[in-house]
């Protein structure tokens, strides 16, 4: 399953790429900047600052409050005297603004912040009835409910996002709630659904021709694959989803690649190869800027190192992914660098240091209220504590593991009884389908022999015509040469009764001449 961390990550790739609703995410810093220094309107110079602003979510994201503050401030003055139109933009600016100021508490661990300025920004989206930023804002409110295991909830609003953005026909939009709600039904083990809406995303960024989207539904059906541990089907999809994103320029898409990557090699135990791999994303995070992306790769470098025994290393790059996340104020990343030192410590059976490290992620995981956090630096920690001797601490910190070990325990029956569920009713309707599925068969298949029967009869039925007409036809030919000898024969005959009649003509004497004769034997 996802981990907390990898989950918040890849929520947080999905808030930055459907974010760009007034400017592409590629248009560089400098740029936008001399844009800003050429704008001669109000309206401009908002949705020019707003775009600034997205472009800092990784690598500064220090500034992207008070960046989004001033748009805020501008905007809010300009209001009252702006025009129909103008208000509009000026809106829709704000509703964005609010919302990601939303997103970087979010980034900080700070979620009731978050959720404030997601329904903050919600709210001013429904005034103006702007249904993208409507959309955007919930998708938003759904992420945040996701990554609390809100799944009841997170659902009801991905759907909710979903069909707004399917009214108004955004196909990016749908294809980021469709992989959204894929992520749930993979987590609980509903692989089947989980493929049936990413596989429903990818055609959705095909049609759009969206590479680099393309290449994010790649990548989440690779994970389903790896955790699968068809480590084999997995690589296919993520070596599609680097190349693509190499070939497009995607850099922060193809360092997220390559550390699936790496997972993959180190889950294998091949170390080596899962470093390069470490290695090859952290030079392109450095590369394009990225440190909270930067900190991912060297926590994951490190414990690599721990798992070889390579301690000295493992604290190096352990210890400068805490000082990135610390100079980003990255709680719930620093929780996680802290909880990877005391790991080292406790391996190089130095239980000061691990008990150091680890109190002070249990202080920061107590504060965000993250169970598993809590549950492993307790773990730690007692054992820390037994190897000294300091049994009492021991006993008090195994039984908070205990407790926070047993309450995940129980909150993994009940995904499991959801997954069971869901399952369940997979199932029902799978068989529902197939039923009607082999009801449609055999209508089809009657049809087809029907037609068949229908088909026959008719060439049978051609093929007695033909022979029928054939008969016909050669009676009629021979009837017709009987005919033709019949006047032959009777012209033949006729010719001779004339001939003879001819012949008797010219033998006998005329009646005149008779007469003739009789007249002068008479006078005699």
């Amino acid at each position: 399953m996802m981990s907390k961390n990898s989950l918040k990550y890849f929520l947080v790739l999905v808030l930055i790429y459907i974010s760009g609703y007034f400017f592409s995410q590629n248009r560089s810093i400098d740029s936008l900047n001399t844009l800003l220094k050429k704008s001669n309107s109000d309206t401009m110079y908002v949705n020019l600052l707003l775009a600034l602003s997205e472009q800092f979510y990784l690598f500064k994201p220090d500034t992207v409050i008070p960046i989004s503050i001033q748009t805020i401030n501008i905007i809010d003055k300009n209001l009252a005297t702006a025009d129909e139109k103008s208000k509009h933009a000026y809106l829709i600016a704000k509703a964005a603004a609010v919302n990601n100021i939303g997103v970087m508490h979010y980034f900080k661990g700070e979620i009731p912040l978050a959720l404030e300025y997601y329904n903050k920004s919600l709210k001013v989206s429904e005034e103006i009835g702007d249904k993208k930023s409507i959309a955007h804002a919930i998708f938003s409110i759904a992420a945040i409910l996701d990554s609390q295991d809100s799944i009841t909830k997170a659902i009801e609003y991905y759907n909710k996002s979903l069909k707004i953005q399917e009214e108004i026909d955004d196909k990016n939009g749908i294809a980021s709630s469709l992989n959204c709600l894929g992520l749930i039904y993979k987590n609980r083990g509903n692989i089947p659904k989980a493929l049936n809406y990413y596989d429903r995303a990818l055609k959705l960024r095909e049609q759009t021709g969206d590479r680099s989207g393309i290449a994010m539904a790649l990548n989440y059906l690779g994970n389903i694959y790896r955790e699968q541990k068809d480590h084999a089907k997995a690589l296919v999809y993520f070596d599609r989803s680097l190349k693509m994103d190499m070939e497009i320029g995607s850099l922060l898409n193809a360092a997220t690649t390559l550390n699936n990557i790496g997972l993959i090699h180190q889950e294998k135990g091949n170390y080596n190869k899962a470093l390069e791999y470490y290695f090859k994303g952290l030079e392109m995070t450095k590369k394009i800027g990225q440190p909270k992306n930067e900190a991912y790769f060297l926590l994951n470098i490190g414990l690599v190192y721990n798992e070889v025994g390579d301690y000295e290393k493992a604290l190096e790059y352990c210890e400068k992914s805490l000082k990135i996340r610390e100079t980003i104020s990255d709680k719930r990343g620093i929780t996680s660098s802290l909880m990877g030192m005391g790991r080292i410590y406790l391996a190089k059976k130095n239980y000061q240091f691990a008990t150091s490290y680890c109190s002070r992620a249990l202080l920061i995981a107590r504060e965000l209220g993250f169970p598993v956090e809590i549950r492993n630096a307790e773990n730690i920690l007692y054992q820390s504590s037994a190897a000294t001797g300091n049994f009492k601490n021991a006993l008090e910190q195994y039984k908070e593991f205990i407790l926070y070990r047993d309450s995940i325990s129980n909150e993994n029956t009940r995904k499991a009884s959801i997954k069971n569920q869901l399952k369940y009713e997979f199932e029902k309707k799978e068989a529902v389908i197939k039923e009607q599925q082999e009801k449609e068969r055999s209508i089809a298949e009657e049809k087809d022999r029907f037609q068949k029967i229908v088909i026959g009869s008719v060439i049978v039925g051609l093929l007695l015509v033909i022979i029928f007409a054939a008969f016909v036809f050669r009676s009629l030919r021979t009837t017709r040469k009987q005919k033709l000898l019949i006047e032959e024969k009777q012209k033949e005959i006729l010719d001779s009764i004339r001939y003879a009649k001819r012949i008797q003509t010219s033998l006998l004497p005329t009646e005149k001449y008779i007469s003739n004769v009789l007249v002068r034997s008479n006078k005699k």
